[in-house]
């Protein structure tokens, strides 16, 4: 009895349709077949959803339906019992089971589906090369940086050295190729690459460790030049501070050179003041009303001979000239 019973077992689950892996891209339409069934009369065939949710159902000599959320999303062909799913999205990943009730429950169909959204493009950079080109260490990432890995080549091989980040599903990997270096992004659904010449990169490579040698030596340069400067110039202004903090009264009685006094060529001593309080030079003329004509003596007799002021003919001046008496 026992042994009819493990028979039994055995020859069911013999004939119970295989698990098959199906992976599609998001936004695409997927169709599940059917082996051929004929339905009895009083059997159904069933789609299910993780062997819980109902997705279609077909009655012996009648027409299949669609329950549920699936009714604007799938298609239940009666020909072939065969089941259509339209723009599958993450959440659609999982079991769908064909599965026929009657005197035993058999299921006829089993898929394992798992969408996935398309990889993402990469970037191939070089991060060192060996004089000959022959060794190299790459860095393969994904443009939006969720994966990066480093890669080292080595005698048309490379090996992965370090990664940060995963996709799930994904991979990232390097190789060689007919003198190009090719760095690939995967999954099930989809690939990129980005393959480049090993010349051009290490060239490339090598020009730009050159140009970051010089942007960086010439700061420097320039910091060992204007540093020292600089700080000769702090110095000296902090020392004309400590100067006029010490002798304050010799930095207010300093005298500066005047220019219009150097022009002179006179002494400092002789050369003219503008204060306005020192006593103004002397002058050899005096200030006269004007002169309106000859002047007639005066006195009692016209004997006496009093001085007389000569009739200036010349135009008519506020000043007018002061003979000196001659000496005796």
């Amino acid at each position: 009895m026992d042994s009819f019973v493990v028979v039994a077992l055995f020859l069911l689950s013999s004939c119970e349709a295989q698990e098959t892996p199906v992976f599609k891209r998001t936004g695409m339409d997927l169709l599940l077949d059917v082996k051929e069934v004929t339905l009895e009369e009083g059997h159904d065939l069933t789609w299910l959803f993780n062997g819980r949710t109902t997705i279609g159902r077909l009655f012996h000599g009648g027409k299949p339906i669609i329950l549920g959320s699936y009714k604007s999303r799938a298609e239940f062909f009666e020909q072939n019992h065969s089941l259509l799913l339209k723009n599958v999205q993450l959440s659609d990943s999982g079991v769908y089971t064909a599965r026929v009730n009657g005197d035993n429950v058999t299921d006829v169909a089993k898929y394992k589906l798992t969408v996935q959204d398309p990889v993402s493009r990469v970037e191939l950079m070089v991060k060192s090369c060996s004089s000959d080109w022959s060794n190299l260490t790459v860095i393969c990432r994904t443009l939006d940086s969720l994966i990066s890995s480093t890669f080292t080549c080595k005698n048309q091989t490379c090996s992965h050295d370090r990664g940060e980040g995963t996709t799930p599903g994904a991979s990232l990997d390097v190789y060689l190729e007919n003198g190009s270096v090719i760095c690939n992004h995967s999954n099930q659904v989809s690939s990129e690459e980005d393959a480049r010449k090993i010349e051009d990169l290490c060239r490339r490579t090598s020009e730009h460790h050159n140009q970051i040698h010089e942007a960086t030596l010439t700061p420097i340069l320039l910091a060992i030049v204007l540093v020292p400067l600089a700080g000769v110039i702090v110095g000296a202004l902090l020392y004309q501070q400590w100067k006029r903090k010490q002798h304050p009264e010799e930095m207010e009685n300093t005298v500066y050179a005047d220019p219009e006094a150097l022009n002179t060529g006179l002494p400092m001593e002789k050369r003219p003041t503008n204060d306005a309080s020192a006593d103004p030079p002397p002058t050899i003329y005096s200030l006269l009303g004007p002169v309106t004509g000859p002047t007639e003596p005066t006195g009692p007799t016209s004997q006496e001979a009093p001085t007389q002021i000569r009739v200036n003919t010349q135009p008519e001046s506020l000043y007018a000239t002061v003979e000196k008496p001659a000496k005796s």
